[in-house]
């Protein structure tokens, strides 16, 4: 994802890489003689006006045919020979430091005003550990970034509790509870502000409310927020209730399961969401819907501004359906209904992932490239989760790996900047300058690309795709560390990939790393 706020060096200039990536191939928004073809699926309307009953309506219909893609014709899969799944544990230091958990958040926004961006919400959590006595629990709280999140209060197990504050205000600590379950209560109230230029998460953008990383959240004790993703969560259960305006329109992470009319006009939802690592929503006026369908049958929804160009709205749509057909059938099956993209604003530069919704940009030139880099994070980040701020590389890079794939048929590689890499892959993100530059981009994506696309053309296309799968069936909603991800590769590579894992990184545990196939 591009990054927020201070926007640490993994991609700050994104949006000027990625420019450059698109100036070199085809840019975002720009046709071909293919996209003349019979439609690969057609978008549905919907109502004019937005009323009570159904304020979820965009203020005008749009139909949006979507072109058949003009990508290259991918390269066939085979099914290659099963690998033993490895039997070798991870070193201490690749092991995943969050509670092990059944988690089930109940969020209800008791009150709403998007014009001032004020809301007051209750929060409920109820754990179940999976292994013994739960630990000391932390909370990431991103919106103390910005300086808008207040705590109101805090119950364990319904008892008044005051949570350790940490890391500058972003992490609540709630002592270790007394056995196996536990409820946590939050109540607090966020007045948004109009976000900053390049700002990604929670905040104002004109008349734009964005919802991303705005509820404290459970985690582990790292200062996550100030640097990059705060996305290190185990995936969830969400039920979240929240009261939309009439005229306004809601995208969110799940799915809806009622609509109440409420005395004053405005409808409250009540969304739910299973198997996710985070709930995001953004909410404007008279925003328009546009829908696909994918080959898989999942359902593409775009929000829009009005007047968003309708040459923009189709490029998004088709490089959706795209990439969530194709990395379906390479790495495994996208395993929500729908997926969903909504246009954030003028102050977002790029993009940025949620579970099953993504923000973009959608006057951008390189459009379709941002899709596929923003759709590739739900495989690599959400359904595959990771430690953004220790490895960066996994995700970051394996997402720009994809997202150059899928526009080339996986032959782009990018070649090392004059001078070469400044920071070694496997930096993590507090060993990055802090602030915008292009040399944490090119360390971080476009050095995880090249990496990427080195190991897969060692292992050649079939052995890669199936150590991918086979990584998704094994941490399918789960969390993979670098060993995990250079242990599977290895043991389905047909040639040893120990050289250039040394030649990449200073992982002390490398030499613990078994034979090509075990």
């Amino acid at each position: 994802m591009p990054q927020r706020g201070v926007h640490h060096s993994r991609l700050i200039a994104a949006l000027v890489a990625l420019a450059l990536v698109a100036a070199c191939g085809r840019a975002g928004g720009e046709s071909s003689p293919g996209d003349t073809t019979t439609p690969l699926v057609t978008t549905a309307t919907v109502p004019a006006t937005a009323t009570a009953s159904s304020s979820s309506a965009p203020a005008a219909t749009a139909t949006v045919t979507v072109p058949s893609p003009s990508t290259p014709a991918p390269t066939a899969i085979l099914t290659p020979t099963p690998v033993p799944s490895p039997s070798l544990t991870r070193p201490p230091d690749q092991q995943v430091e969050l509670p092990d958990v059944d988690a089930h958040y109940d969020l209800e926004v008791t009150a709403f005003d998007p014009g001032t961006g004020h809301l007051e919400v209750v929060e409920r959590v109820t754990l179940r550990s999976r292994s013994g006595p739960l630990p000391e629990l932390h909370f990431t709280v991103t919106p103390a970034e910005a300086g808008y999140f207040q705590l109101d209060g805090a119950t364990l197990d319904d008892q008044p509790v005051t949570p350790d504050v940490r890391n500058d205000g972003f992490t609540l600590t709630i002592p270790a509870p007394p056995g196996e379950t536990a409820t946590v209560g939050f109540r607090f109230t966020l007045n948004l502000r109009q976000v900053p230029e390049d700002w990604y998460g929670t905040g104002l953008d004109g008349n734009i409310v964005r919802l991303g990383y705005w509820f404290p959240i459970l985690s582990d004790d790292h200062p996550y927020p100030s640097t990059a993703d705060p996305a290190y969560t185990r995936t969830a259960t969400f039920d979240v209730r929240i009261p939309i305006p009439p005229g306004y329109v809601l995208a969110h992470t799940g799915e809806e399961v009622t609509r109440e009319p409420l005395p004053d006009g405005a409808v409250r939802y009540h969304l739910r969401a299973e198997n996710v690592r985070d709930f995001a929503m953004i909410t404007a006026p008279n925003l328009q819907i546009d829908t696909a369908t994918t080959a898989g049958g999942v359902r593409v929804e775009l929000y829009s501004l009005p007047g968003t160009p309708e040459q923009a709205r189709q490029t998004a749509l088709s490089a959706a359906v795209l990439a969530l057909d194709r990395l379906s059938e390479l790495i495994g099956p996208y395993p929500y209904p729908v997926f969903r993209m909504a246009e954030a604003g003028p102050s977002l530069h790029g993009g940025i992932e949620f579970p099953m919704l993504v923000y973009l940009n959608l006057s951008v030139n390189w459009l379709d490239r941002l899709t596929y880099h923003e759709t590739a994070h739900q495989w690599l980040y959400g359904i595959i989760g990771t430690r953004p701020q220790q490895d960066p590389w996994i995700d970051e890079g394996g997402a720009q790996f994809l997202e150059a794939g899928l526009a080339s048929d996986f032959q782009e590689k990018p070649s090392p900047p004059p001078g070469g890499y400044l920071h070694p892959l496997d930096s993590t993100d507090a060993e990055l300058p802090s602030g915008p530059g292009i040399p944490g981009y090119e360390s971080i994506y476009r050095q995880g690309h090249a990496f990427y696309q080195t190991v897969y053309e060692e292992m050649g296309p079939d052995a890669f795709w199936a150590a991918m799968r086979e990584l998704y069936e094994r941490f399918r909603f789960d969390i993979v560390t670098p060993w995990d991800v250079l242990l599977t590769w290895q043991l389905h590579s047909p040639v040893d990939l120990r050289p250039l894992f040394r030649d990449t990184f200073s992982y002390p545990w490398l030499d613990q790393l078994p034979p090509p196939g075990g």
